[in-house]
């Protein structure tokens, strides 16, 4: 029976600068990449914004109010006022 120890890799300097290199690299090609996908999202949101103050802008500073509306008043068969409103 062959006896089949298990094997220790081990990791040189070179290795660890080259995956901690790759760890940076990807993380920055993640960080252009959602980037990318937040600009047009925010220059979406700050022309809405602008549109929106651009009509509030717009506005009469006076606004006109309606005339009142008329007194109404509910009679019973007597002639008697039951409610007004």
């Amino acid at each position: 029976m062959a006896s089949t120890t298990p094997q220790v890799e081990r990791r040189t300097l070179g290795g660890s600068l080259l995956r901690l290199a790759l760890f940076f690299g990807v993380s920055a090609l993640a960080g252009v990449l959602v980037a990318g996908l937040v600009v047009p999202v925010a220059g979406g949101l700050g022309f809405a914004a602008r549109a929106t103050t651009d009509e509030f802008q717009q506005l009469p500073s006076d606004l006109s109010s309606p005339p009142l509306a008329q007194r109404s008043r509910i009679l019973d068969a007597a002639g008697r006022p039951i409610a007004t409103f």
